[in-house]
């Protein structure tokens, strides 16, 4: 496996409890599956680039690595934080 991108962005992390920078790290992954197809995962990892937690990672297949058109794909619940 090799990192292909190594980019940052704002998420929630809920280790901080606050939104904070964090690292994506994009790996394509070539897997066969049972019927001997071979096929390209995309797995993105995001990390709080301060305390280093793991915030989410997504998966796709396909060979392209293009942007998301919908980066809002992962089901999570907007944190409401006022007291």
């Amino acid at each position: 496996m090799k990192c292909i991108d190594k980019t940052t962005s704002i998420e929630f992390c809920p280790s901080c409890g606050t939104s904070r920078t964090v690292s994506v790290t994009i790996i394509p992954l070539t897997v066969t599956d049972g019927k001997g197809s071979i096929e390209t995962i995309v797995i993105k990892t995001y990390h709080c680039e301060f305390c280093h937690s793991f915030v989410r990672s997504t998966e796709r297949t396909g060979d392209s690595l293009t942007p998301d058109p919908n980066p809002s794909t992962v089901n999570r619940e907007p944190v409401n934080r006022e007291p």
